[in-house]
């Protein structure tokens, strides 16, 4: 979870307070500003200190505009890596994974199938597995009709 969840309309409020130059549009839980801020390093550093977030290859708002920064506010986000407030998320004492030695039937056989010795040479080994032709499914007889015309 998030350090500071801020409700939406506080972040919406905080940005036309403070930077009322920037374009601020909401898609569904975030907050979302399209803007060039290359060169303000100054506005950069308050919007980092506020929360938000920059996406660099930006996010698509309904408006048609790719917003830039955003902020979750009260919708919980996945950490990817640990900080000084503890482990990344999810936390793994709270989720249950299969155990690894858990494997099912079909996986065993490919495996199994896998770990099969082949034939030094690929003449005399039989083909395990025939091909199957279904030739009442339009797609395929179109394409043995190509075939058989670009073999004449």
């Amino acid at each position: 979870m998030p350090k500071n969840t801020i409700p939406q309309e506080t972040v919406f409020s905080w940005v036309k307070e403070h930077h009322p130059n920037l374009y601020v549009e909401i898609d569904r839980h975030w907050v979302w500003i399209s803007a060039d801020l290359r060169n303000d390093k100054v506005t950069r550093q308050a919007l980092k200190d506020y929360g938000f977030r920059y996406a660099m290859r930006g996010h698509k708002l309904p408006s048609g505009k790719y917003g830039n920064w955003g902020h979750h506010c009260q919708h919980p986000v996945w950490r990817k890596r640990p900080t000084e407030d503890g482990p990344a998320s999810p936390n793994k004492e709270t989720i249950r994974y299969p155990a690894p030695s858990t494997v099912s039937p079909v996986t065993e056989a490919r495996i199994k199938e896998k770990e099969e010795p082949v034939a030094s040479s690929p003449v005399s080994a039989p083909n395990p597995k025939p091909v199957v032709i279904n030739m009442n499914s339009l797609a395929t007889r179109i394409r043995a009709r190509l075939a058989a015309s670009k073999a004449a």
